[in-house]
């Protein structure tokens, strides 16, 4: 029992050790490749692109705005599992802009925003959607209208 709580922490230790090394807000595209290397995926357009990187086992989307700044992020699990409130924990705390993440009741998912005002974030189907340029109630909105699935790529 003592050894299985002892991996379980190690487990828990690696899988938070590797959040550190995620992309922060703001950060430019070379900095973003440095963390996760060459992405696997891009789609956009002129004025935004967004690029997918797959890194230890979660797949990271990155917007970036046209000066090639991290304006939105979405991380999930490659695998489809849920992600845990640690590992949510550990990303919200990676991109808090020298703020605090303040819990939102007003939906019926897991949201927040930051204190400053400065970005938003949602946990919804599997997702954990945060950004400066990223709007909960737009994004609600976007899904109902185009009825897709919040994994869309």
């Amino acid at each position: 029992m003592k050894r299985l709580i002892i991996s379980s922490l190690a487990l828990l230790f690696l899988t938070l050790a590797q959040f550190c090394a995620h992309a922060n807000l703001g950060e430019n595209l070379s900095q973003i490749e440095q963390r996760y290397g060459l992405p696997v995926g891009e789609a956009g357009n002129p004025a935004r692109f967004i690029l997918e990187f797959s890194f230890h086992g979660y797949r990271v989307l990155v917007t970036f705005s046209a000066a090639d700044i991290s304006v939105i992020e979405g991380f999930s699990k490659q695998n489809g599992q849920q992600l845990s409130d640690p590992e949510i924990g550990a990303i919200l705390s990676e991109n808090s802009l020298n703020s605090r993440w303040v819990p939102l009741s007003n939906y019926q998912f897991k949201a927040w925003r930051l204190a400053s005002n400065a970005a938003q974030a949602a946990y919804l189907r599997g997702k954990l959607t945060l950004g400066t340029e990223f709007n909960i109630d737009g994004y609600l909105n976007y899904l109902k209208a185009t009825n897709l699935n919040h994994n869309t790529f």
